[in-house]
């Protein structure tokens, strides 16, 4: 509030305004809604004051000889300039009370009000006038999304109604006081009351009994949310009598689908485009199978799956190799590249290359699984040395001869990547910007062994604290074939789409920022006559380039989550979840506009490894509660369906079914 609009305030609530003073406030009010509630807020303070003189003066006070001397309280004449005044206020559509008689000071009155307000007794509907008495078995109806009204007590006792809401007051228990909210949200500032006597707020779901606190409560058709900020709130459940005692600064909901009031916990979350920033793919560019192939296959497909980066390097030294990197880049999409002595790339090639590929590159990995014999049966050898002596080697040189040229000094460098962490620590720490990891899940479910074997074994590649990429990943669909250089089984084509989103997703609760699928396309058609390969089905594609159902899974997964623009501030979110079962995962994010999405999902396994056949995972029942007020809650289930599959409006309770694969919950933001 201005100190001009602030001194306007105090002299109309003196009584002392002009005429053109008073057009001057009417005028400021109806533009400016924070004023019109500063001035309410003053107006409050006003009162309370004045009924805290009051009671002193009904109690009485004791003199230094300890004799009581009851007085009256003094009866103030509202100047006729203050009763002008009020009606100016009432103008700009702001009604507030400001002192005089009340029909019974041990009932609320209404002090405040704007928009449209209804009172009614029983069907009788009464008019709503600022400092008339609001008895038991009133109801207060506010029919404006931006309307509001304020209720106070002679004990100082503040209740304020605001938006669509309806609210009466009913009778306390021994001497007590209770107020009914049917709907809409209602905020309290409660003094401390006397021993034996509670506030009770009552709403169609719960119960929420008070000593002396500040609150809100929320309640909609299906749910109550109770917020405290100060003090504590005993919330009860009313069709089961569980109760919840709900602390200063706690969050507490009940309604359908909960037999006890839920506390809500803050959860901290990630920028949703973030995690679909966290996606790429490998791509074999070099490759006969894929050379022909880019304009009219990968490209579009790339565009349609909506990455933006891939992981290469077999033939980084080829001139139509470079060329299309330069395209992907053109389109969007960058590229991580390793580089190789194996492939003939020193490096002064490495940074030869990185110069000539420029924006398109936007990350060095070294080189690729220096820990296996290559098909060419011959082991990792740079300048005479093998591993791990020869890879510390090229990696520390590759390092050097970036940061020397100011034109690549700034672009990231990974370490090597190992066919498995078992010797990381025998080959590192190394140089590098981020540790390289080729985790694949072995046939298994998409966070097996992370936590237990690959990351705390692959950090040892780097120095401490560098941050985890994993540059391959993922499973073949040929079930009962075992590649011979990664000997792992493969799943069915179903399988795959329930867990490469899951994949994405798992690396996102670990905060590893880039993940690259191995691969897009499958490498070969098995012959015929032949015994099939399982590196010929890595591929999220087909060799003939048609999608498998994991391709459009992940797509849908990337198409919910994308969101580019400037970096946006996370936030919080406090919500709950009851009936979860143990294997029940989660991860919150939040887009720009305010929409958070919040990604459930069974971590079981979708196959059975040893009977080559897909599982039947029931869905497990969980119910949500929220803990702020959204229009409304969109599911969708990228791995199986391509648009939202339901709409939940007012979601402050409700139930989801979460399968194995991801549920995604977006909670759209109340406009």
């Amino acid at each position: 509030m201005s100190d001009n609009l602030r001194d306007l305030a105090e002299r109309y609530l003196g009584g002392a305004l002009a005429r053109e003073e008073e057009v001057a406030l009417a005028s400021r009010l109806r533009a400016d809604d924070d004023a019109a509630r500063a001035l309410i807020e003053a107006a409050r303070g006003d009162l309370a004051l004045r009924a805290a003189l009051a009671a002193l003066a009904q109690t009485g006070a004791a003199p230094a000889g300890g004799k009581t001397v009851r007085r009256s309280p003094p009866r103030r004449r509202l100047p006729r300039r203050a009763l002008a005044a009020a009606a100016v206020l009432a103008a700009a559509g702001l009604l507030v009370y400001r002192g005089g008689p009340r029909p019974d000071p041990a009932l609320p009155a209404l002090v405040a009000s704007r928009g449209p307000l209804r009172i009614f007794d029983g069907d009788r509907r009464l008019d709503a006038r600022i400092g008339m008495a609001v008895a038991p078995g009133r109801e207060i109806r506010i029919d404006d999304p931006d309307g509001f009204a304020v209720l106070a007590y002679p004990d100082g006792t503040r209740i304020e109604a605001a938006g669509i809401a309806a609210v009466s007051v009913a009778a306390g228990a021994g001497g007590g006081k209770r107020l009914a909210i049917a709907l809409g949200r209602v905020s309290a500032a409660v003094p401390p009351q006397p021993a034996g006597q509670t506030f009770v707020f009552s709403t169609p779901q719960a119960e929420a009994a008070i000593l002396g606190t500040r609150l809100a409560l929320t309640v909609s058709g299906s749910a109550t949310r109770l917020e405290v900020s100060e003090g504590t709130v005993q919330l009860t459940r009313r069709e089961s009598g569980a109760t919840a005692r709900v602390a200063a600064g706690g969050v507490a909901v009940t309604g359908a689908g909960t037999d006890a009031p839920l506390l809500l916990a803050p959860e901290p979350v990630l920028p949703a485009d973030a995690v679909a920033d966290t996606v790429g793919v490998v791509l074999h560019l070099g490759r006969e199978a894929a050379a022909g192939r880019f304009e009219t296959v990968l490209l579009p497909r790339l565009r349609e799956l909506g990455v933006r980066h891939v992981r290469d390097g077999d033939a980084v030294r080829e001139p139509a190799f470079r060329r299309r990197v330069r395209d992907l880049g053109a389109a969007g999409i960058r590229s991580t590249i390793f580089m190789d002595p194996a492939c003939g790339v020193s490096p002064a090639d490495a940074v030869e290359a990185a110069k000539d590929l420029g924006p398109a590159l936007e990350a060095v990995e070294g080189p690729c699984t220096p820990d296996i014999v290559r098909d060419t049966a011959t082991p990792f050898a740079y300048r005479g040395l093998g591993f791990p002596e020869g890879v510390r080697a090229y990696q520390r040189d590759l390092v050097e001869a970036m940061r020397a040229d100011p034109a690549t000094a700034a672009l990231p460098v990974y370490t090597p990547a190992l066919r498995g962490p078992a010797r990381a620590r025998e080959l590192g720490p190394l140089p590098a910007d981020a540790v390289a990891m080729h985790s694949f899940p072995f046939g298994r479910l998409p966070d097996d062994a992370l936590d237990t074997w690959w990351i705390p074994e692959t950090r040892a590649l780097g120095e401490p604290g560098r941050p985890l990429v994993v540059t391959s990943t993922g499973w073949h669909t040929a079930p009962g074939l075992l590649n011979p250089i990664h000997p792992q089984p493969g799943v069915s084509e179903a399988a795959a789409a329930r867990y490469v989103p899951r994949l994405f997703l798992e690396y996102a609760l670990r905060d590893v920022r880039r993940v690259f699928y191995y691969d897009l396309i499958d490498d070969g058609e098995d012959a015929p006559g032949r015994a099939p390969e399982a590196e010929h089905h890595f591929g999220l594609l087909r060799f003939d380039g048609t999608p498998k159902p994991a391709f459009h899974a992940l797509r849908r997964l990337i198409a919910r989550l994308v969101d580019p623009g400037p970096p946006v501030e996370p936030g919080t979110l406090r919500f709950a979840l009851a009936g979860a079962p143990p294997d029940l995962k989660r991860l919150l994010l939040r887009k720009r506009d305010g929409t958070f999405c919040l990604v459930l999902w069974r971590n079981a396994a979708s196959y059975d490894l040893a009977a080559r056949r897909d599982l039947d995972v029931p869905p497990a029942r969980v119910t949500l509660a929220v803990g702020s007020s959204f229009a409304a809650a969109d599911l969708y289930l990228p791995s199986v369906s391509e648009g939202r599959v339901h709409r939940i409006p007012d979601p402050a309770v409700f139930t989801v079914e979460v399968p194995d694969h991801p549920l995604i919950v977006e909670l759209l933001p109340a406009r």
